[in-house]
């Protein structure tokens, strides 16, 4: 889907990317936090949740361009504010690869960790964002960071996070 905008979000079919979605805003607003401020990422979160019927999913982790401490702190509040809109909004855990360096376990677990527990696992889904990804590690490594990261949650959250979430969002 293409086009929209904040006063016409609500003509928006229902199945969209935040990025996409809201295009007409400026530039990262919604889908990448890189170029928008927690202010505009409310702004947006809050004109998502006047549109009912549409189903909205955070690509790459919300975007962060980087692992500072600032840049946390910034992301994190965007996140909440989209998670807060409810139940339609999930979170693809990808793409972290690129602004953080690494797919080493401890470079990505406090960003995997921080969006399960703002949005839940029944609210996120693993993915990747290869080849990009591939700068920094194989799929196999991603995945096996992904693993260790969630080593100890329950077998329902696991499959939440490896399949469910994504079957369901995407009718699979």
């Amino acid at each position: 889907i293409t086009g929209g905008s904040a006063e016409s979000v609500g003509l928006i079919e229902k199945r969209a990317t935040i990025g996409v979605t809201l295009e007409s805003l400026p530039p990262g607003p919604v889908g990448r936090f890189d170029r928008g401020s927690s202010v505009k990422v409310r702004f947006a979160a809050g004109q998502l949740a006047s549109v009912d019927d549409l189903d909205v999913v955070v690509e790459h982790t919300g975007w962060p361009t980087s692992g500072s401490d600032d840049e946390f702190a910034r992301w994190g509040d965007g996140l909440r504010a989209l998670a807060d809109v409810g139940d339609r909004v999930t979170c693809k855990l990808s793409g972290l690869a690129m602004p953080l360096g690494s797919m080493a376990p401890d470079v990505l677990a406090p960003w995997i960790e921080f969006a399960i527990g703002t949005f839940g696992p029944d609210r996120c889904m693993f993915a990747s964002n290869f080849p990009v990804d591939g700068l920094h590690g194989s799929l196999e490594e991603l995945f096996t960071s992904y693993a260790t990261i969630c080593r100890g949650l329950p077998t329902d959250d696991l499959d939440a996070l490896f399949a469910g979430t994504a079957q369901r969002t995407y009718r699979c």
